[in-house]
């Protein structure tokens, strides 16, 4: 190790140990403590109860809904939400009018309260069980494998007022607990004061410490010893609340860095008060804007008819589905998916490869514009599931197209259908 890389981990461990000493990251530790010993109770009570929450699942589920999208703990429905302001690329996704082979299905009991969610990537995935103690406390537990093993739990808590006092979410290993992601909320008038941990430390008889670089003995400068941290993540965030709960704007520090403030507005529609997105998915139309909006949107759909006209080649509907996006006059917030996989939604199964535009309102709802080109399921395409969002770049997202396995297939194919329709979710 050079001079300079030495200078600069005695630094890196000096401030290691200047921060943990603190008494906000003793409190981050704290918190951290309790939320692992709530997982563990929690294993130790529901990890030979599958087959109870199978059977009570079977008995007691009335009717489903279906979201598309989002890689965070329960989607659209998750309890928490300092991940969708804080944490970058993670995404709630988005509710459907029916399932899709990356998103979630939601099902609910007769007094529509839900009671499971199951994660589709192609097909189902293992199922979590979600269940009340009491009136303010929402649990989630989720059975992996062939084993049934208890490997990820959920806890969030509310006040008398319907608002988000807590939320835990954890993942574990072999009854241990792997990690554990907090929110800590407290209310004072139209704000929010919430502490968020993100703790990657595994549970471990040996060590609960995470090595993070190594600097020279003082005895012998050719050998090294370790640096080792707690490696606890916080951050301070205010979020500011309208009258109905839901976010307007926020700020947010670390915990290490408490003057390095910053300033957001929310990409998502996120309110305090219960779930954190309502479960109907009609549209709603109670402003000049957004029914400019939807006026905007069927232009678009007019052009994209007019692109494919009577085209039935893979290749020409997606650069006629390209072109329509390269028109001016979308919105800063759009979102563009690509999905494929043989689905069941007209009576029969298809093979689909689909294209969608997503358009945002100022009603926090969604507007999409659809090209579904559907193929007769065959050897060459029984195979094929993708799916992938783009919220940044239009190049990236028709390059990720064109190079995909199943654009590259099924190109110079002929359609056996083609819709192409906008829908209100």
């Amino acid at each position: 190790m050079d001079e300079l890389a030495e200078k600069m981990m005695l630094e890196a461990y000096e401030r290691i140990m200047e921060y943990e000493s603190r008494d906000s990251y003793k409190k981050l530790k704290e918190l951290t403590e309790e939320g692992r010993e709530t997982l563990r109770r929690y294993y130790e009570n529901y990890r030979d109860k599958a087959q109870y929450f199978q059977d009570k699942a079977e008995k007691n589920t009335d009717h489903e809904r279906y979201a598309a999208g989002g890689n965070i703990h329960r989607g659209v429905l998750c309890p928490g939400i300092m991940e969708a302001l804080v944490v970058g690329n993670a995404k709630r996704g988005r509710f459907s009018k029916k399932a899709v082979a990356s998103g979630y299905i939601y099902g609910y009991d007769k007094a529509d309260r839900l009671i499971w969610a199951d994660m589709t990537e192609g097909k189902i995935r293992d199922r979590e069980h979600i269940f009340w103690e009491g009136s303010s406390v929402q649990v989630g537990v989720k059975f992996v494998g062939k084993e049934l093993e208890l490997e990820e739990i959920a806890q969030a808590t509310y006040d008398p007022q319907g608002r988000l006092s807590s939320y835990l979410y954890g993942s574990l290993y072999e009854g241990k607990v792997s990690t554990a992601v907090i929110e800590r909320y407290r209310y004072e008038g139209n704000k929010a004061y919430v502490t968020f941990i993100n703790s990657d430390v595994p549970d471990s008889d040996i060590s609960a410490l995470f090595c993070v670089g190594s600097i020279p003995q003082a005895a012998d400068e050719n050998k090294y010893q370790d640096i080792f941290s707690d490696y606890i993540y916080g951050e301070h965030i205010v979020l500011y609340l309208d009258d109905t709960g839901r976010v307007t704007k926020y700020t947010r520090c670390t915990d290490e860095y408490p003057d390095d403030l910053e300033e957001h507005v929310p990409k998502y529609k996120l309110t305090v008060c219960g779930q954190n997105i309502s479960d109907t998915t009609e549209w709603k139309f109670s402003s000049q804007e957004a029914c400019q909006e939807r006026k905007s949107c069927r232009e678009f759909l007019k052009c994209l008819k007019t692109q494919a006209g009577r085209k039935k080649k893979l290749w020409k509907l997606a650069e006629a589905f390209e072109n329509m996006c390269r028109m001016p006059g979308g919105a800063e917030e759009e979102m563009l998916l690509f999905e494929t996989g043989i689905f069941d939604f007209t009576g029969e199964p298809l093979f689909y490869f689909s294209l969608v535009r997503q358009f945002p309102n100022h009603e926090g709802e969604y507007m999409q514009l659809h090209l579904d080109v559907m193929f007769l399921p065959d050897q060459k395409n029984r195979n094929l599931c993708e799916c992938f969002w783009e919220e940044e770049s239009e190049e990236a997202f028709f390059d990720y197209v064109r190079k995909s396995e199943t654009f590259l297939l099924l190109k110079d194919e002929t359609a056996q259908k083609v819709r192409i329709y906008l829908e209100e979710t």
